[in-house]
């Protein structure tokens, strides 16, 4: 066999210091979904898969699990077993769209039961479905005459029972009440917050959108993501940057920048500490909350990373005992990209910690002043970084668990209590220059160079899939994957981390 061989060879299996990963079984549904490949003239966009956890029964009984994924101009929603599979006869609901294709979907969590489920479902041309695929006679369309956004949905997620988001491929973010009408004519703004690469606007209370987020000066918001908590959010896009915003007082209380190229996925660790993002640089970029900076990088990608995630049930390895004070505890963090590879990282407390190299706390005037340097990768260098205080830089970051239906129309906006690092002191500190020293951020503390943080190894890297990879969920007893081809695959986990797996962090939800 020769190597280029062996490199297009699929993995069934890994193993790591926790155990063996293994692939179960394509799920039968597999054979009732259609395939639209690679190049095809279907427009293809990406597989995504959403779960939901259902109680059955008045009475609390058994919780079973429905599974939803879009494979071209189709939706699907299953019944979910988990590592025993789903019946293909268990069909709960198929959807077939003409003129335009789902783009993404969300259950909502906190409405969920046996006698319905409401799915929220972006498109390709803008409109936002809200379907149930247990009571079929509820449907409602958003942005039906697209009067109000005429670009391909990003992303889609529930605040509470009634307020949902909708990120667009604009750089517009929109938050809607399920119970409002969406106006005749072009809906009208008034600014209320305005920022840094960022305004919020308000129109009438009583018709959606209720809030209009124009994020960002170039092209999409790629995806978003509320913390564990639930105060912060968290944007990447298609101009290369990481905001983070206390939501309700609309503040940016943080933000980072590619080595290059857009970003296309973020995720917010199970504590809430730090905020994994990965983009065109085929880097898995780890950011900081508390220090507001970047703290380590990976590389092991040979394309675009599409998908970073936090798995939430290994163990830290760091024990208890041999655990400094006010030490960082280890993350296991997952990704996978365009180059159909799936690669795991170890972010460990001694790179947490470490001292840092030059530059790191360089700002952005001074790296405006700065002689121009080369922004192509060097060779594998790992370079520490250096604070005045190590001992201290770690603030406890709160988190508390978000509570159901605990946003309304009169609450979105307002201030709330802050967590431990209030908005306005996060907002002070980031000492953000005009456009045009944006473009001079390299080696500055929003994006430093590459030798001037920890680049990290990947722990394993496979390729699991013939195509481009498009999703990934870690589960208690599995992590699911998606690719472009529809393909859905379960990977079971170790058995001794099975029986012991717990969240490693409060407020995850996976």
């Amino acid at each position: 066999m020769t190597n280029s061989d062996k490199e297009s060879e699929l993995k069934t299996q890994f193993t790591t210091r926790e155990g063996t990963y293994k692939v179960y079984n394509l799920n039968d549904y597999q054979q009732q979904t259609a395939r639209v490949p690679y190049g095809s003239s279907q427009p293809s966009q990406p597989v995504k898969v959403s779960f939901v956890t259902v109680a059955d029964g008045a009475d609390g009984g058994p919780s079973t699990e429905r599974i939803a994924f879009n494979v071209g101009r189709e939706l699907y929603f299953f019944n979910y077993r988990g590592l025993a599979g789903t019946d293909p006869n268990k069909l709960l609901d198929k959807k077939v769209y003409k003129g335009t294709v789902p783009t993404c979907h969300d259950f909502n969590q906190t409405t969920a039961s046996a006698e319905g489920i409401g799915v929220l479902v972006g498109f390709s041309h803008g409109q936002v479905q809200l379907i149930d695929p247990i009571r079929k006679d509820v449907c409602k369309l958003y942005n039906e005459e697209r009067l109000i956004e005429k670009t391909r949905v990003t992303g889609v997620h529930w605040l509470s029972q009634q307020l949902f988001v909708v990120s667009h491929s604009s750089g517009n973010l929109y938050i809607y009440n399920e119970e409002h009408l969406c106006g005749t004519t072009p809906p009208h703004y008034s600014a209320v917050k305005q920022g840094t690469g960022y305004t919020v606007y308000k129109s009438k209370p009583t018709r959606n959108p209720l809030y209009k987020w124009s994020i960002g000066e170039a092209g999409s918001v790629n995806q978003f993501e509320f913390s564990p908590c639930g105060q912060y959010l968290a944007t990447v896009g298609q101009d290369g940057y990481l905001r983070v915003f206390h939501f309700d007082s609309m503040e940016l209380v943080g933000v980072m920048k590619s080595y290059f190229g857009g970003l296309n996925c973020l995720a917010w660790s199970p504590d809430g500490a730090l905020v994994a993002t990965g983009g065109e640089d085929d880097l898995v970029t780890v950011w900081s909350f508390a220090e507001g900076c970047v703290v380590a990088r990976g590389r092991g990608h040979r394309s675009w990373v599409t998908v970073v995630a936090f798995d939430p049930y290994v163990p830290d390895e760091t024990p208890p005992r041999g655990r400094a004070a006010n030490s960082s505890p280890s993350y296991r963090l997952a990704s996978v990209g365009q180059d159909s590879n799936l690669c795991l990282w170890d972010v460990a407390e001694d790179v947490l910690r470490r001292p840092a190299a030059r530059g790191r706390g360089q700002s952005l005037a001074a790296a405006a002043a700065a002689p121009p340097r080369s922004n192509s990768l060097p060779g594998h260098r790992t370079v520490g970084r250096t604070d005045s205080d190590p001992d201290s830089r770690l603030v406890n970051v709160q988190v508390m668990s978000k509570k159901s239906g605990d946003r309304t129309d009169k609450d979105v906006g307002l201030s709330v209590k802050y967590a431990n690092i209030s908005p306005s002191e996060k907002s002070s500190s980031l000492k953000l220059k005009p456009r045009e020293d944006w473009s001079r951020v390299l080696g500055s503390s929003v994006c430093p160079y590459i030798e001037d943080v920890p680049l990290l190894e990947p722990l394993i890297s496979k390729k699991i899939s013939h195509e481009r990879l498009s999703a990934l969920i870690f589960r208690s007893d599995c992590f699911v994957t998606a690719c472009h081809d529809g393909f859905i695959a379960t990977w079971s986990r170790p058995r001794g981390l099975v029986n012991s797996g717990s969240p490693t962090g409060p407020g995850t939800v996976v």
